[in-house]
């Protein structure tokens, strides 16, 4: 009997705290639940390279698809550049109708163990920089961590777009010296916010 009431206390207590919880607070409830219902829409299409090839992203030179250590799933994006020279991937992006902020917001996992060479992201077919990085300010934090990676962001206001779409590209350029340039390239996405 007592152990019955103990749990039935406990029930009338939880629920009690819950009712007061949300008749205290109705309106920011409502409004989280809102928020986070709404569904954002990746507009890069095989980001994580799970398709086991690149389509539809356009590679070009030493630029593979490969299994070691992927952020997340099975697959990444790995560049092997030699000294002196370029690989990239370029997508097409169709941006659609921006959300209620203006901004876009494209995130990436990289990671690098080279010492030399360039990450350049572009955004073609836009007014808008393209961002560089030098590789060895990329973190190599493959060793001993399987599968991590750093996550950058990126934000680009609606305006610096001409079109309704753009070619997202990126390109990595091998430094000078006898080092080839090396990234791990993964969960590549971009949401309107």
């Amino acid at each position: 009997m007592v152990n019955k009431r103990k749990g039935t206390n406990k029930k009338r207590l939880k629920t009690g705290l819950l009712k007061k919880l949300r008749s205290k607070d109705t309106k920011k409830t409502r409004m989280y639940k809102r928020r986070s219902t709404t569904k954002q829409v990746n507009l890069i299409r095989n980001g994580s390279f799970e398709t086991g090839n690149f389509f539809p992203w356009i590679d070009v030179g030493e630029v593979f698809v490969a299994s070691v250590r992927p952020v997340h799933g099975q697959n990444m994006c790995y560049f092997n550049v030699g000294p002196g020279r370029s690989a990239s991937i370029r997508q097409r992006v169709f941006i659609g109708q921006s959300g209620p902020t203006g901004i876009y917001r494209l995130y990436f996992w990289a990671s690098s163990p080279s010492h030399t060479g360039i990450l350049q992201v572009s955004f073609l077919g836009a007014i808008f920089s393209p961002r560089i990085y030098q590789l060895s300010s990329i973190p190599n934090v493959i060793i001993g961590n399987p599968g991590q990676a750093f996550l950058y962001r990126i934000d680009i206001p609606r305006n610096a777009f001409r079109s309704s779409f753009f070619d997202l590209e990126f390109r990595v350029t091998g430094g000078s010296g006898t080092e080839f340039a090396r990234l791990r390239l993964d969960q590549i996405s971009l949401f309107a916010l």
